[in-house]
């Protein structure tokens, strides 16, 4: 189950952040000091049942007016969440009914603490998904004919025991305290139950007919209890969905920093009490709390103790050191009678220092890095939320953090940060930058993708454009040509090209983009650079929306390239067309059949289709019910296959012309 939009509401400096796209890997905040970047992904973050709202948590200027409306009806987070074809089976019994094609789930959390869910179709149509309780009104009306039965049976015993008579009083009044109570609160009525019969005993004037008669009862209701106990347990499908939904982990430096030691009798009894950041670093060394103890009772085996010392020392130094190229550290452990302490060393200098010790860009790293093995560890699908991951680190600790999370963290969980350094920021990712923005008149903090509103106007997007302008100095540094390309796929494909075709422009020569996701931003940077490029897109609906916002953003025409102009105006009986258009019908049915191999009787495209292949395929996996189609997954087979040298005459030649369209652009 991915995240695929978070909105918001309500919290903090958030009155409505408005819905927000999520990343499926890496999604960046960025923005000015003080307009909410961190607010927002804590919003996010209190999707999580373990957290509850207070009034403060409210905006100031809406707090009197929010405060005298119902808990109930006051959204603060919405997440909408996409499944893949697996969980809908899973979920089958939540979903079979609908009569429509689901897509994903959509999930908001209200102030006081309750969740509303809905089902959204391919059509993005909402139905809401009611939380089947288990109707146990039957039963609770067993329990209150239960105490209206003993209150007829104990005036009866008055007749038969006059001695009874002044108390029964007492008795009927801890009777109709019972039957008032909120039974509805099912999490109580053991405790009705046991109260109620303490209260009784307790009676005076009793003999042992009335003993009797109230043990009865009381064994009654207890026989009732058990069945709505039983009936509670009933199977919700709902649970399912609760079991799916990813598990949502905001990185604290304060609470999760490693300290230089802990005492031992309190980190044994509680770790994550004692020390969080200990206790992640422990498990992320594969040291348990049994072996701890183990090893602190062993202090006169000095042999044994210092080999384990070395064991573990060496597990976690080497997980450390993967994604640190800043310098290799060893982490060390020191199990004493009283205390478990940790020191680290380096190359440079080789004597034992404590974390505290250490610069705060280590320190950081140190808990940031633990904290996520430990998370990633879970079988639960993650949402990292990470506040300026790697504030204290120079750029090149900074690029490190990065790499970390794309390359590593991303492939098991989504992860969204907040960040100000431009070495955080990927310059031909930008479809993973949001922006956030503290509007006037008490609108509130609102979160969108980039969109400045001219060209000069990029104050809000300084890490970006420093991010750029980094890359583009590095660019002209290597005298490197640029092919910005609409989307990922077509990155593939003209890469496999230039390897296939034009070997010797390697070197010379960097295909990126997406400039379907940045908009305008990233030629414009290009432009204002003065660095070779050209942009390619597509001859369709959303090729020429993309070349529209260029020319009005001054992108020269010139250096804008569509496929209708080098195919010509025949080509695919003139209808639109897109980049795996010009790979041959066969190829591209080949690359399809290698990208979903457990995909049985794929069907070839006819010839003379006029249909785009990619839609052909998408329209046949969705009638097949064979889950989604991805032409990015497609365009790295046909990558592949373009290096080996695997395509037709067709398909060369369509590639040839394309390529030579790029190389008179741009000089090759």
């Amino acid at each position: 189950m991915k995240l695929v939009s978070a909105r918001v509401q309500h919290f903090r400096s958030i009155v409505d952040s408005d819905t927000v796209d999520i990343d499926e890997h890496v999604t960046v905040v960025i923005g000015k000091n003080e307009q909410g970047k961190t607010t927002f992904l804590r919003g996010i973050a209190s999707f999580s049942p373990a957290i509850t709202y207070s009034a403060n948590d409210l905006p100031q200027h809406m707090r009197p007016n929010l405060e005298t409306q119902p808990r109930n009806e006051i959204p603060i987070v919405t997440l909408c969440f996409s499944v893949d074809e697996s969980e809908k089976l899973d979920l089958k019994d939540l979903i079979h009914d609908t009569g429509a094609i689901i897509k994903g789930f959509k999930i908001t959390r209200y102030y006081d603490g309750h969740y509303a869910y809905s089902l959204i179709s391919e059509e993005n149509a909402e139905q809401t998904i009611g939380v089947n309780k288990p109707d146990i009104t039957a039963l609770i009306e067993e329990l209150k004919l239960s105490a209206v039965q003993l209150k007829s049976k104990l005036l009866e015993h008055v007749s038969r025991l006059p001695a009874f008579g002044p108390h029964k009083a007492q008795a009927d009044q801890h009777l109709a305290t019972f039957l008032a109570a909120d039974f509805s609160a099912v999490d109580q009525i053991e405790n009705l139950i046991k109260t109620l019969s303490t209260a009784l005993g307790g009676v005076p004037g009793q003999d042992q007919p009335i003993q009797n008669e109230l043990a009865l009862t009381s064994k009654q209701l207890q026989t009732i209890l058990v069945r709505i106990r039983q009936t509670l347990d009933t199977p919700n499908p709902l649970q399912k969905l609760l079991d799916i939904i990813p598990k949502f982990v905001f990185h604290s430096t304060s609470i999760d920093r490693i300290p230089n030691e802990v005492n031992l009798n309190d980190f044994i009894k509680d770790p994550e009490g004692t020390s969080r950041g200990m206790a992640n670093l422990c498990r992320a060394a594969g040291l348990s709390i049994q072996k701890i103890q183990s090893l602190a009772s062993s202090t006169t085996d000095v042999n044994t103790r210092e080999a384990y010392e070395d064991h573990y020392k060496s597990a976690i130094s080497g997980a450390i050191n993967e994604f640190w190229s800043q310098e290799n550290y060893t982490v060390s452990f020191r199990f004493e009678n009283t205390r478990l302490s940790v020191s680290v060393s380096d190359e440079k200098y080789g004597r034992r220092i404590a974390p505290s010790e250490r610069s705060e860009g280590f320190q950081w790293y140190l808990s940031f890095y633990c904290t996520l093995l430990n998370e990633a560890s879970s079988s639960t699908p993650l949402v990292l939320l990470l506040d300026n991951p790697g504030l204290e680190l120079h750029s090149d600790g900074q690029r490190d953090i990065k790499k970390s999370l794309e390359d590593k963290h991303s492939v098991s969980a989504q992860v969204i940060y907040v960040t100000h350094s431009p070495a955080m920021i990927d310059p031909y990712r930008l479809e993973q930058v949001r922006q956030v923005e503290l509007m006037p008149e008490f609108q509130g903090t609102k979160v969108k993708k980039l969109s400045p509103k001219s060209p000069e106007d990029l104050d809000l997007l300084e890490p970006v454009r420093s991010a750029i302008g980094a890359s583009l100095i590095t660019s002209l540094a290597y005298n490197k040509k640029n092919i910005l390309v609409e989307g990922a796929a077509d990155t593939q494909i003209i890469l496999g090209a230039v390897l296939a075709l034009h070997k010797e422009w390697e070197g010379k020569l960097v295909v990126n983009g997406s400039v379907s996701e940045s908009s305008y931003l990233l030629p414009l940077f290009f432009e204002k650079a003065c660095i070779s490029y050209v942009v390619y897109l597509d001859s369709d609906n959303g090729g020429r929306h993309i070349k529209t916002n260029l020319l009005r953003h001054k992108v020269p025409e010139v250096k804008i390239i569509e496929l209708r102009d080098v195919m010509g105006d025949d080509y695919h009986q003139g209808a639109d067309i897109e980049l795996e258009d010009i790979i041959s019908i066969e190829d591209y049915y080949s690359a399809v059949v290698a990208a979903y191999p457990n995909n049985k009787e794929i069907e070839r495209m006819p010839t003379g289709e006029s249909k785009k292949q990619t839609k052909f395929y998408r329209d046949f996996f969705k009638k097949k019910q064979y889950g989604s189609f991805t032409k990015t997954v497609v365009a790295a087979i046909l990558k592949k296959k373009l290096e080996q040298g695997s395509f037709s005459e067709d398909t060369k030649g369509n590639l040839q012309k394309l390529l030579k369209k790029f190389s008179e652009a741009l000089q090759l």
